[in-house]
């Protein structure tokens, strides 16, 4: 619950079992109610297979940054897992494209040259398979 007194703006936010960020729900209402630009979320989703998904496992390292990126597969369930961190399940979103939306990641796929992009909090980083 927000009180905006000098605008004269209430919100108030109830909750329950959400798979998106409320905070970033509360921003994307604020700025409409401020007239600022937001983004609509989409929730489309985008079917894979286990086989799709074979193509991107591997370690991944950059130039870029001291860390490696484990790319697994549960099923039909891509999962990620940096050097010293948690694993988890990234979304597919398009071809060769997949989220983690709590951390705001990104990473974009080129088997072609077995390379992979993350995008993070505004930095573009680029990784090779080993």
């Amino acid at each position: 619950m927000y009180h905006f007194a000098d605008s004269n703006v209430s919100i108030a936010m109830t909750s329950n079992g959400t798979n998106f960020d409320n905070n970033q729900i509360s921003i994307a209402l604020l700025s409409a109610v401020y007239n600022k630009s937001y983004e609509i979320p989409t929730f489309k989703t985008f079917e894979v297979t286990g086989v799709d998904l074979d193509k991107y496992l591997g370690v991944y390292s950059s130039k870029q940054m001291p860390l490696k990126i484990t790319i697994t597969r549960n099923g039909k369930t891509l999962i990620a897992q940096a050097t010293g961190q948690p694993s988890f399940a990234l979304e597919a979103t398009e071809k060769d494209k997949f989220k983690f939306d709590p951390a705001k990641v990104v990473l974009e796929f080129n088997p072609t040259d077995e390379s992979m992009i993350l995008k993070q909090g505004g930095g573009t980083f680029n990784f090779s398979k080993e």
